[in-house]
């Protein structure tokens, strides 16, 4: 109805809050062929033929990265840093502000540092090898340098970090992003930084209250690339 009202098709149809790669995973495992799922993007979700291509294609590679996960034996591990330079108009996560939460970062790293030992401890009495890392937030890049410290230090002690499918921080906010932070998760593990501006328009990110600028974002991914990251990502919506 609204296509009809406006004349516009949006490239993602209707969908909205959703991420349309995880859609098409979900299809294709229930059993869909790639052209059934894309068709039920195309009719179903209104998604154009350009995004539906897309969505399917990098659903078929996540299954392929995947496939080695051992489900039954392992396990992944969520970290959440809920701290963000400011909060942006959309977000739903369980983040607060830096500026008005500063003095307490330093209480929520040491009863996190806690939970990280109490947590290696049951998995290792269950016996679960332990896959993947994913630091995230909230931004955890919002972390000064000796504080990232203290949690990779944590996370080296309690857990074995090495030789995992994938050991990931989000970077999500540019403006978080310095260059002594970046050497100082250069000393572990880390295989994956994601930088995630959310869109590469100025006036979108001056609406949703994102509080840098587009070329900030260019600027950080390049330092990161400088400081020898080779696996970046840039996702933007």
């Amino acid at each position: 109805m609204l296509v009809k009202l406006t004349g516009r098709n949006l490239p993602w149809g209707n969908l909205t809050g959703i991420r349309p790669a995880k859609l098409a995973m979900g299809m294709i495992e229930s059993g869909m062929k790639n052209t059934e799922a894309a068709r039920e993007m195309r009719e179903r979700y209104l998604v154009s033929p350009q995004k539906t291509a897309l969505a399917i294609t990098i659903a078929n590679r996540e299954r392929e990265i995947l496939k080695d996960i051992d489900y039954e034996n392992g396990y992944s591990l969520y970290i959440g840093i809920p701290f963000c330079p400011s909060i942006c108009l959309y977000c739903s996560f369980s983040s607060y502000p830096l500026k008005q939460w500063k003095d307490r970062v330093d209480l929520y790293l040491e009863a996190l540092c806690k939970e990280i030992k109490a947590v290696s401890e049951i998995m290792k009495q269950k016996g679960k090898k332990l896959d993947t890392v994913y630091i995230g937030g909230g931004t955890p890049t919002t972390l000064e340098a000796e504080q990232l410290k203290v949690l990779f230090d944590a996370l080296m002690e309690n857990f074995d970090c090495h030789n995992l499918a994938e050991f990931t921080i989000e970077a999500g906010r540019p403006d978080s992003i310095t260059r002594e932070k970046l050497m100082m998760i250069r000393n572990y593990p880390v295989t994956r930084i994601s930088v995630n501006p959310q869109t590469m328009n100025q006036e979108t990110l001056d609406i949703i209250g994102r509080r840098h600028t587009v070329q900030e974002t260019e600027q950080a991914f390049l330092l990161a690339r400088a400081v020898s990251y080779t696996h970046l990502t840039l996702p933007t919506t």
